[in-house]
């Protein structure tokens, strides 16, 4: 049985069923309930939320992104005109975002900045430049059917699984930057790159790779022991996003990865790559960017060591607002 893409998680049903007491005692199951509250000030001390900020759950990132969209409208008197990549999230180009002008990506699935300048500054006001972290507060005070959102609270049966969730993170999120780093090990030494390199300690599902040639969901679909995807599709067929989506591949690095061997792993991913037979993967020192040969020396140039070379993320700031998901 192949590793499933996603973690298998199992629920504290007695810590949830605590938490429940609460939003049973006062009948409020909804509507920001004492569950509502207790998440909300779990997850501002658990991000560390800067001063002069708030944190509002809400049912998904799609909401959010569009919370804030409608905020800077709203402040802005008008219908913002955004300009997005069209390598992210389907919730752009559709709905709210259904006008924003789609331009094509960079060699790290970014927006191309250069394409961006080269735009007439009238025809839009600012960047969405989208990740799955962080929400600003859209506000308690806005009235008006000009700025409904649509429901997107959470219920407080919600709030309890995400706080039992949150509450045992100092468990599994040490799990999964553990298997993180052992999966770009042995990639990188496969012939893999990362598409970006994480330059924080957020857990992450999975981890986008790019591999020596294009892959389809055929190919993908043939590992024996890895369950992979490939994600997003792009939102407009532009050169760069379609040659970058085309040999894209996103495979597992949550916690369930430490079931299968560094050998069953590399076995996959050089099925994927078409670099041979079987064999050892290499000995790489854990938790550095240091490849040790066998004879003990190092190794000044290590795939590894390559991958993992500190990237500068492009400057997005400037006049025009830019909106972060």
């Amino acid at each position: 049985m192949k590793l499933a893409f996603v973690e298998q998680k199992a629920p504290d049903f007695a810590t949830i069923e605590r938490l429940l007491a609460a939003p049973a005692a006062q009948n409020k199951w909804s509507n920001r309930g004492p569950l509502y509250s207790g998440l909300r000030q779990c997850l501002s001390d658990h991000v560390a939320r800067p001063a002069g900020t708030a944190l509002v759950p809400l049912a998904n990132g799609g909401m959010a992104l569009e919370a804030m969209a409608r905020l800077l409208s709203h402040r802005a008197g008008r219908k913002l005109r955004w300009v997005a990549s069209s390598f992210s999230f389907r919730n752009i180009g559709r709905g709210y975002f259904h006008d924003v002008t789609l331009l094509d990506c960079d060699d790290r699935g970014l927006l191309d900045l250069d394409q961006c300048a080269a735009l007439d500054g009238g025809d839009h006001d600012g960047i969405i430049v989208t990740n799955p972290f962080g929400l600003l507060d859209y506000g308690e005070g806005l009235a008006g059917s000009s700025h409904w959102l649509q429901n997107g609270k959470l219920s407080e049966i919600a709030c309890a699984f995400h706080l039992d969730r949150l509450l045992r993170a100092d468990d599994w999120a040490p799990r999964y930057l553990a298997q993180r780093r052992r999966l770009l090990e042995i990639a990188c030494d496969h012939g893999f790159v990362p598409l970006a390199v994480p330059d924080s300690d957020i857990p992450m599902t999975a981890m986008p790779l790019r591999a020596p040639h294009a892959l389809d969901d055929e190919a993908i679909g043939r590992t024996a022991y890895l369950t992979l995807a490939k994600y997003y599709q792009p939102l407009r067929d532009l050169p760069r996003v379609t040659a970058l989506f085309s040999r894209l591949v996103n495979v597992p690095c949550h916690p369930d990865l430490a079931r299968l061997t560094d050998d069953q792993i590399a076995e996959d991913l050089r099925l994927l790559s078409g670099r041979g037979t079987s064999r050892p993967v290499n000995a790489l020192r854990r938790g550095t960017a240091t490849l040790r040969t066998r004879s003990g020396g190092v190794a000044a140039a290590s795939p590894l060591a390559a991958c993992l070379e500190p990237r500068t993320a492009p400057d997005c700031t400037g006049p025009r607002p830019a909106l972060r998901s």
